[in-house]
């Protein structure tokens, strides 16, 4: 009987061992080896000019390409949390330009904004840089905008009780000093004629009366928190400067669930019987699961009434912005300072007020 034979199979090839592809990353592009965009910028920087405490300004420039190749704008970079930047990324070709507008939250407290850059970022071009000019500050502008009492550190008990601060007008109109720490002003050049306006003074500060050590005076009062300087500037009739003692040194943030940059607000002028809002940054509660939000704020002063009227996020999201009402009492005239407290479910923290009183019109 004849059989077919058995079919053998056939030996499986020898399995190579994976090869895989080597891929070497690209080095990373070095832009100072980029060629700069052919771009023109119209203005050339953005200039906020003079802006007020806890106010919010936008500029805006032209980006124009004036080469003969399109280019490609990815977005842009900040230099300070303080301004947004809105520009769309975009192919920019030839003769077209677009918008960039840079808005600016100004702080509660004088500053100088002119190192604050914008840079725009390009695919294969190098950044271009817009330059910021502007400051913070109330019209009249005092320096410096912090006295620092302890010249070498908070651990030194002495103090120096004496100095000189200089106003100067920063919006070009001429005042004159009325009141300088709730006194007579001391001028460094005596005035002859105390009614004669001028762009700029010198007076000093002294706190001769109060122990170089304990920081008390005779009648048992602390130094105080501020020296403030009254003006017949309509839009500065009060500016003050923090004394900055080791008694009103501020505690560490640690691991506290929020924190205010600022320690102080210069807040509007108010006629007597009215009120004054302002809006405070509050730093920290960005994660939802672990935030503790401020629920109250209080007056720890009688010379005002403290409310929150509102917590909002700000824009970027980092920041809860609280508006805050302030109502001097019916007594209260002239200038005043005074603490109101934040307070939260897990914590609390002071933050200080300066504010003017106007007395009613015909009074």
């Amino acid at each position: 009987m004849n059989r077919k034979p058995a079919r053998v199979a056939k030996a499986a090839a020898p399995v190579s061992p994976l090869v895989r592809e080597t891929v070497t990353p690209s080095p990373p592009v070095d832009e100072a080896d980029l060629e700069p965009a052919t771009v023109k910028l119209t203005p050339e920087r953005f200039d906020f000019g003079l802006m007020a405490p806890g106010s919010v300004t936008s500029r805006t420039v032209q980006l124009r390409n004036v080469g003969s190749k399109p280019i490609q704008v990815l977005g842009s970079k900040k230099s300070c949390s303080c301004t947004m930047v809105d520009v769309t990324p975009t192919v920019l070709q030839p003769g077209d330009e677009i918008p960039v507008t840079a808005t600016m939250t100004a702080g509660l407290r004088q500053a100088d904004k002119s190192t604050v850059k914008v840079i725009l970022q390009y695919a294969a071009h190098a950044p271009t840089t817009i330059g910021i000019e502007g400051i913070i500050s109330l019209p009249v502008k005092i320096e410096p905008a912090d006295v620092r009492m302890h010249p070498k550190g908070y651990d030194d008990p002495k103090y120096r009780t004496k100095g000189i601060l200089q106003l100067t007008s920063a919006d070009g109109k001429p005042f004159r000093v009325l009141r300088s720490g709730s006194k007579e002003p001391e001028f460094m050049i005596p005035v002859v004629d105390t009614t004669v306006l001028s762009q700029k003074h010198q007076v000093r500060w002294n706190l001769d009366g109060y122990d170089p050590e304990s920081g008390l005076n005779e009648s048992g009062e602390l130094v105080p928190e501020f020296w403030m300087v009254e003006t017949d500037h309509p839009g500065a009739p009060l500016v003050g400067v923090p004394l900055n003692h080791r008694i009103h040194r501020l505690q560490p943030r640690d691991d506290r669930p929020w924190f205010t940059i600022d320690r102080f607000g210069v807040v509007d002028p108010v006629e007597a019987g009215g009120s004054v809002d302002f809006m405070l940054p509050l730093n920290g509660n960005r994660l939802p699961r672990t935030s503790d939000p401020v629920y109250i704020v209080e007056s720890d002063s009688p010379a005002f009434r403290a409310d929150l009227i509102s917590s909002t996020p700000a824009p970027d999201g980092k920041v809860m912005n609280l508006l805050i009402r302030i109502t001097p009492g019916e007594t209260t005239r002239g200038s005043y300072s005074g603490k109101l407290l934040l307070k939260s479910a897990n914590w609390e923290a002071p933050f200080s007020v300066i504010g003017y009183v106007r007395d009613p019109p015909g009074s």
